[in-house]
């Protein structure tokens, strides 16, 4: 599990965004020094614990119902008996990053959420 956490960890600070003091995925408002404006972001939570923020949905999901997926699928990691953390990898094509056990897509990160935070992988 600790192994999920960190990886969970190094994805969300490989794209910027930080991590936030939230029990529960809520809509709220985070205010950038760099940005005058304020954004809404959802918070991804692994068993109860504030993980990363993500602002934006992908696909044809919704902002929360990526925020949810994330959530419920790190769970079913921890929950997993036969987990190895040496089934993790980072992945990227032209378009997104993804953090994958085994074959199975946990997060995927695109340009746009870089862009919505105002912050860059490099």
């Amino acid at each position: 599990m600790r192994n999920l956490i960190t990886m969970l960890l190094f994805l969300a600070s490989f794209v910027g965004l930080m991590a936030q003091n939230v029990t529960d995925i809520e809509r709220t408002e985070l205010k950038e020094t760099s940005v005058l404006d304020t954004i809404s972001y959802s918070v991804v939570t692994v068993m109860g614990d504030s993980v990363f923020v993500l602002g934006n949905g992908i696909g044809s999901k919704t902002l929360d119902e990526r925020v949810k997926d994330i959530s419920f699928k790190t769970e079913q990691l921890v929950e997993n008996v036969t987990y190895s953390s040496d089934n993790f990898l980072i992945d990227s094509n032209n378009h997104f990053y993804y953090l994958k056990y085994k074959d199975d897509i946990i997060v995927a990160v695109s340009a746009e959420d870089e862009e919505y935070f105002n912050k860059s992988k490099y």
